[in-house]
This record gives C-alpha cells, sequence and structure tokens, in this order.
C-alpha cells in the first residue's frame, strides 16, 4: 500500500529518518473507554494503548513532527518537555518497528 507520498516504515528504518508519521489506514480500531485497542490483520497483533499513549497516537495524522506532538503532551500531561520528547520518541520508535505508522514524505 504504497503511494508517492507515503510508504510502510521499514523495521531498520531509524526513527530519526522520518519525524511525521501518519496511521495505516488499513488497522481497525476500537475504542475502550479513553484507551483504544488496535488490530493489525496483516500481523494478526492487537495492541491496547492507554490514554497517555492514545494522545500521541491521535495526533500521528502527518501534520505534526515529534516535537509538536511532545509540546501538546507538555501542556496536556504536565510534563517538562524533555521528559515528554522522551516519551513520544520511545512510543513512536516503538510503533514504528511494529509496522503501525507510514511514513509521511
Amino acid at each position: 500500500m504504497e503511494s508517492a507520498n507515503t510508504k510502510l516504515c521499514d523495521r531498520k528504518e531509524s526513527p530519526a529518518l522520518s519525524n511525521r508519521q501518519v496511521r495505516r489506514p488499513d488497522l481497525s480500531l476500537y475504542e475502550i473507554d479513553d484507551e483504544l485497542l488496535i488490530y493489525d490483520e496483516t500481523s494478526g497483533d492487537t495492541h491496547r494503548l492507554n490514554g497517555t499513549a492514545r494522545f500521541i497516537w491521535d495526533r500521528c495524522d502527518g501534520t505534526r513532527d515529534h516535537g509538536a506532538i511532545a509540546a501538546d503532551l507538555a501542556d496536556v500531561y504536565d510534563v517538562s518537555p524533555s521528559e515528554a520528547k522522551t516519551h513520544v520518541e520511545r512510543f513512536m520508535a516503538s510503533l514504528q518497528a511494529q509496522r503501525l505508522f507510514m511514513t509521511a514524505d
């Protein structure tokens, strides 16, 4: 499912290579209170995101880079900007490794 503007993230690709991600459109999403359950039919994997992870996930629309998402996180959850950046980078790397994003070019 590649286009001229997006491609599936390669497991070998470093998160630093792309700082804007787009959620894969073929994932099934189920809301459970403030959490989100993600089912990947391709791999058969299920992922459950808590409220904070969902906050980050919801902002992965290709228009925001990691810095913008971290700034939002710091504002809403009252954490330091450096702590927010660390959380965003770790989360993005984890879900990128699981191929749940398409990279925005």
